[in-house]
């Protein structure tokens, strides 16, 4: 079990132009995982992303049921993005 640490929002180039920056409204969660998928609470609007950052490595997927096989690795410590669904929630399970 980990806290994944969740934040949805609009992403644009970041000034240095290498990186990405959030502009606008962001809304941000904090998801327990496990070893079954477990769902966020926060729907995802039209065009938004989520930034992902976790302790341990996790598996992330929008909307449907996340498994090792279907979600997007997130590694320990590192700020990852996925392109979210409008209307679905972010979904983690442990590695």
């Amino acid at each position: 079990m980990a806290s994944v640490y969740v934040t949805l929002g609009r992403t644009g180039p970041a000034a240095n132009g290498q990186s990405l920056a959030y502009y606008g409204q962001t809304r941000s969660e904090v998801i327990t995982s496990s070893g079954t998928s477990a769902a966020g609470g926060l729907p995802a609007f039209e065009g938004e992303v989520a930034q992902v950052f976790c302790a341990s490595a996790v598996y992330v997927r929008s909307g449907a049921t996340v498994t090792p096989a279907t979600g997007l690795y997130v590694p320990a410590g590192i700020p990852t993005y996925i392109g979210m669904v409008a209307g679905e929630t972010l979904r983690v399970i442990d590695v």
